[in-house]
């Protein structure tokens, strides 16, 4: 994973080679991630980088369950199974709820 720190209180992770895993119909999978600086009550915005993502599945925002550590929900609203079949990239901006994360370079 690489993380940088950007002005304005945004940090960026990238995230490489995620497996979802199987999302049952109608629900939200979590998916968890290091995200080093992350503290609950920043907000986390998840974007695949995957020219094509897989159709029916959904991406909420990132939850920051604990220290460090967010959650990816991952929708599916559809009436049947999804399961991925392939690993995907993410890069994820962070809005830091204030200062600079520790240990993210300014």
């Amino acid at each position: 994973m690489d993380s940088g720190y950007y002005s304005g209180g945004i940090a960026r992770y990238t995230i490489d080679n995620l497996i979802i895993g199987n999302i049952t119909a109608v629900t939200t999978l979590e998916v968890q991630v290091t995200l080093p600086g992350a503290v609950v009550g920043d907000i986390g915005i998840a974007c695949p980088r995957d020219a094509i993502f897989t159709a029916g599945v959904g991406i909420n925002p990132v939850r920051i369950s604990a220290a460090n550590t967010g959650q990816i929900p991952f929708v599916n609203g559809s009436a049947g199974a999804i399961n991925p079949a392939d690993t995907f990239d993410f890069t994820i901006a962070l809005i830091k709820a204030s200062g600079a994360p520790a240990g993210v370079a300014t």
